[in-house]
């Protein structure tokens, strides 16, 4: 079966970020005796997420349009 996929742009700064609110709750878990399986492979994600390259074009009254 088809499973979505989800792609985000975001910046150097804006992963680290990400990655220490992954490890702050896989912290908790851990200390709460549960798993961490899920949070493991999502921080593996993040952390080897490729880097892309690409243009942002802006256009002039499309929020209008909305």
């Amino acid at each position: 079966m088809f499973e979505p996929r989800f792609h985000l742009a975001m910046s150097e700064k804006e992963q680290k970020v990400i990655i220490e609110c992954l490890m702050e709750k896989r912290n908790a878990r851990l200390s709460e005796g549960c798993t961490t399986d899920l949070l493991d492979e999502i921080i593996l994600h993040v952390c080897n997420a490729p880097e892309k390259n690409y243009k942002v074009v802006e256009r002039s009254g499309y929020a209008d349009a909305r």
